[in-house]
């Protein structure tokens, strides 16, 4: 017995140096002959064992022989359970290993229950500030990790290092274990800043216990380039891609394809910075590398060209760009065939510079030569098929041919529905596209729809916390802002915002794009509502607008101030107003001096600000005195000589002097392709109208409405005074119809605004319109709606219930006695309110109730 035991305490300690030298096939060796020992003399039940047994379980940990380590494990185990009990500390470690062997071949759930087990087991016995105790919180966070169970992992993480900060002998290089894996968590969750900030930390503590050349230091340096990219913080990760490369250059040799790797991943983000002349240099640098490495037959080269090829495109140096690319071609077709997948996307590269030069007939073929041979190698059911049908797609929205182009986009969602299950970015890409082909078409509502179809998808990949998601919330509302949904498209920057203020903070490119997008949604609301003259709604636009950093550059904040400073007035504070411009005016004078274009917008604005107080002649003289200054700096020509001219041609059609107003119209230029040319034409039918020369007028107006419904500008006061127009001389002419359809579209864009006077006007016009047409029905529908429009604006006047005396007249010639009787109730009890009982406007109503009873009973 004591020769064997002694035997075994010899080959130990041969155990523990060939471990502590790393040389673990020794040491494994040396461990069997220990358990064979035990085998031998029939002592495998002891504790002495069971230690034996556990420190060789560690040893094929070591090597990833966790199959034979979880079994060496289990025996352990059951030896220390069976002695010592389940409360043992030793039991805790040795089924802690074996959980972290379990989760090696997979089985995460096991392994979690383990590790539940093992740390309840150390809590029991040890202070949670105990080093096994935070250990076994990092082991068990890890395992929530592995069954993606991220809020409980991360909870961990958090505990781990809370209790670790409480520990000064705990371990630093485990500290920063336990931040990679913290930062790891918040990565998958989207919290990149806090992400890259427990790099950050894990990094310099692996640099000041290790050092820089290790691959330990280099691994987590590659972790943190990684997530630096995918947060769009590029100048970071290109910090964490050079400190990793030159790690590399001193555990491992230049040409090592790790470095290459490493080097390619650094272009990238140059390629995403669009720092294209930093990316081709790097390329080359790899190109350089490959050529001693490999040699130019390898499919590396050729690829390395290829990339090359394309960040050419990328500079829009296409022939640059060509030059490599067929260089690629070339030498894939000769080394690895042509019926391969890497000669198809040389190919595709191809179709992109064809593309991008305007050659869509080369383009094609490229394309369509690459999508064949695909076809053939993958099938259809492969995401690189399918995205050659995007690449098709695109080169046709390129060349307006937008039917072809939702053809394949269509084609290749369809694919990727199949075989991604239509929940991949592949998807949202795809849906992106279709979303850009349907808004070329100005299918508008399609277009968004397909946004929203792409956002769904990003929810249930990353969730509604994550920036992935926050950045199409952007796309969406940047698609709405094109489409007129400006409401929607706040709504959806507002909240963008607010996840990535969280998630990557607001230095953060992305977060900056979603900043600008909604203060161009606030401007463009702003002119809107300044157009549909809700002047509260829009003051409060352009206010939010002025919050915003986006609009902090002093140039673009003093163009917009004085653009809308008017808002001010038309809300009842001139003072405000003047106050405003007066501040600006000093900026201007001091910045650019009175001989600029600067100091002209100035005195523009002052003059109409004058005429929207009702000062016109003061307006007109400081207007005139911009465009003397313009005509000065520019030399006989002038940058607002048609916009300023229409603007005066208004004013003085608001005050009826009609002549003025031609002679203003007549000065605007207003080319067929411009945007002055409706506000042009339309100004001069409605001096025509007014001067009741309706066959000039009905020509200007009608060339106004046209222009105004092709390019769906018809969201606006202008369209409805022109339709109200067109619509009057209809009647006049006898074309009723018309008449009624021109109200309606008068009356619709009116809507918009906060005049309920006029619609109520203009729907008890259009009411008795349709009684000309004998349309009684929708005669009633339009009283109905007048006395809404009135309710809304000043409630039960004795003017609403003028109306709805009328519409229960005609409710009775419908026979619809209960719908009258309740106007007529309803009626009069307005009347005798506002008049009294012994009033002849409350017996009057009375009366009309008897004759209707009568009528009815009758």
């Amino acid at each position: 017995m004591a020769h064997y035991m002694g035997e075994i305490v010899r080959i130990r300690t041969e155990f523990f140096n060939a471990y502590n030298d790393c040389e673990f096939m020794e040491a494994l060796k040396l461990g069997n002959d220990i358990i064979n020992l035990y085998k031998e003399n029939k002592d495998i039940y002891s504790l002495e064992y069971a230690n034996d047994v556990n420190n060789v379980a560690i040893v094929y940990d070591d090597v990833m022989a966790h199959s034979k380590a979880i079994n060496l494990y289990k025996d352990a185990a059951e030896i220390r359970s069976r002695i010592l009990g389940e409360n043992d500390l030793s039991y805790a470690d040795t089924i802690s290993n074996m959980a972290v062997s379990i989760s090696f071949e997979g089985r995460h759930s096991e392994a979690l229950a383990l590790h539940k087990k093992s740390l309840r087991i150390r809590e029991n016995k040890l202070p949670q500030t105990h080093t096994d105790c935070i250990i076994g919180r990092y082991n068990l966070a890890n395992a929530y990790e592995d069954t993606k169970n991220y809020e409980k992992a991360l909870e961990n993480f958090d505990k781990a290092l809370k209790l670790a900060d409480k520990n000064p002998d705990f371990s630093k290089i485990d500290y920063a274990d336990i931040l990679c894996g913290c930062a790891r968590v918040l990565s998958v969750k989207g919290m990149f800043k806090k992400a890259i900030s427990n790099y950050g930390k894990a990094i310099e503590i692996i640099k000041m216990m290790n050092g820089e050349d290790n691959f330990y230091y280099l691994s987590i340096v590659l972790e943190a380039a990684e997530v630096c990219n995918k947060a769009k913080m590029y100048d970071q990760a290109i910090v964490y891609f050079k400190r990793a490369i030159e790690a590399r250059e001193n555990i491992l040799e230049k040409t090592h394809l790790d470095y290459i790797t490493n080097l390619n991943a650094l272009a990238n983000v140059f390629i995403k910075k669009k720092d294209y002349d930093r990316a081709v240099s790097t390329h080359k640098e790899i190109l350089s590398i490959l050529k001693n490495l490999v040699g130019e037959e390898h499919q590396f080269y050729a690829d390395c060209l290829n990339n090359i090829g394309i960040d050419y495109i990328k500079m829009n140096q296409y022939d640059e760009g060509e030059k490599y690319i067929l260089e690629s071609l070339e030498l894939k077709g000769h080394n690895i065939g042509e019926h391969t997948l890497s000669y198809t996307i040389s190919l595709e590269s191809l179709g992109h510079a064809y593309s991008e030069k305007g050659n869509f007939e080369m383009a094609f073929e490229k394309y369509d030569e690459a999508r064949i041979i695909r076809k053939q190698i993958v099938g259809e059911n492969d995401i690189s098929y399918s995205g050659i049908l995007i690449s098709l797609g695109k080169m046709h929205l390129k060349e307006n041919k937008t039917d072809l182009a939702l053809e394949y986009f269509k084609e290749a969602l369809n694919l990727r529905r199949k075989f991604e299950k239509g929940k991949s970015m592949a998807c949202v890409e795809n849906l992106h596209y279709m979303a850009e082909a349907n808004k070329s078409k100005k299918y508008f509502s399609e277009a968004v729809d397909n946004m929203y179809d792409a956002l769904a998808i990003r929810k249930q990949i990353y969730g509604r916390s994550h920036p992935r998601y926050a950045r199409g919330l952007y796309y969406t509302a940047m698609m709405e802002i094109e489409c007129g949904k400006l409401e929607n498209a706040i709504s959806n920057f507002e909240f963008a915002m607010e996840i990535q203020r969280v998630t990557i903070g607001e230095d953060n490119i992305d977060f900056k794009d979603t900043v600008d997008g909604l203060r161009a949604a606030r401007v463009e609301l702003c002119r809107r509502c300044s157009e549909a003259e809700r002047y509260k709604q829009a003051l409060e636009h352009f206010l939010k607008a002025l919050e915003l950093s986006g609009c902090k550059s002093s140039d673009e904040r003093i163009y917009f101030m004085l653009e809308y400073a008017y808002l001010y007035v038309k809300t009842g504070d001139s003072e405000k107003a003047f106050e405003t411009l007066k501040k600006i005016k000093e900026i201007i004078l001091s910045k650019y001096g009175e001989c600029s274009l600067q100091y002209a917008d100035v005195i523009k604005a002052e003059g109409k600000l004058f005429i929207e107080a009702g000062k016109i002649a003061e307006g007109e003289k400081l207007i005139v005195k911009a465009i003397e200054m313009e005509f000065v700096i520019l030399g006989n020509t002038s940058r607002s000589m048609d916009e300023i001219s229409i603007f005066m041609g208004n004013a003085f059609l608001r005050e009826k002097q009609i002549d003025k107003a031609y002679v203003y119209f007549m000065k605007a230029s207003g080319s067929k392709e411009t945007k002055n040319y409706p506000m042009k034409e339309a100004g001069i039918g409605l001096c025509y109208f007014n001067k009741k020369d309706f066959e000039k007028a009905y020509s200007h107006l009608s060339n106004a409405k046209s222009f105004m419904e092709k390019n769906f500008e018809t969201d606006n006061i202008q369209f409805s005074n022109i339709t109200k127009c067109i619509s009057y001389i209809d009647e006049k002419a006898g074309n009723i119809d018309s008449a009624i359809s021109n109200m309606n579209l008068s009356i619709n864009s009116r809507c918009q605004s906060d005049d309920y006077k006029n619609l109520c006007h203009d729907s008890l016009k259009l009411s008795l319109l349709y009684k000309k047409a004998k349309n009684k029905k929708e005669a009633l529908a339009c009283m109905e709606r007048a006395s809404k429009f009135l309710l809304d604006g000043e409630g039960e006047t004795k003017e609403f219930a003028d109306i709805i005396l009328k519409m229960a007249k005609i409710d009775i010639e419908l026979k619809k006695y209960s719908v009258a009787e309740s106007l007529y109730v309803k009626c009069a009890e307005i009347y005798r309110q506002e008049f009294g009982p012994g009033s002849d406007e409350y017996g009057n109503v009375i009366y009309e109730m008897a004759k209707m009873y009568l009528k009815a009973k009758n």
